[in-house]
């Protein structure tokens, strides 16, 4: 049998209405990887968001997180893990030279526009 990776969402895939996985989809997850094919997650969830249920369905593979934007091992040093950090001042000279509106404000964590 050809193995298989199976990226799955969290929002209108695996959670139901009340945000939790149901017990048969954990064993169905479960069984899929028993059988010898990777299950990820890939959501537009931020990753503080997105772990619990990661860690819920006990999953070793890469989380992908952000729209695609973060991809790493929860817990795990991964060689293909790296960050990259934007100035703030050359993001809003960016944004301005692209006849973006001024930034309203900004902190360490969000630009508002």
């Amino acid at each position: 049998m050809t193995k298989k990776l199976i990226a799955l969402d969290l929002d209108g895939t695996l959670l139901r209405p009340d945000g939790t996985i149901s017990e048969f989809t954990q064993k169905t997850i479960k069984d899929v990887q028993n059988k010898g094919h990777q299950v990820v997650i890939a959501t537009g969830r931020p990753y503080r968001m997105a772990i619990d249920h990661y860690k819920t369905l006990g999953l070793e593979t890469p989380l992908i997180t952000f729209n695609g934007s973060l991809t790493n091992l929860p817990d795990q040093d991964w060689a293909y893990e790296h960050s990259v950090k934007l100035d703030k001042k050359y993001l809003i000279s960016l944004l301005q030279r692209h006849h973006y509106e001024s930034p309203r404000a900004y902190s360490t964590t969000t630009l508002w526009c």
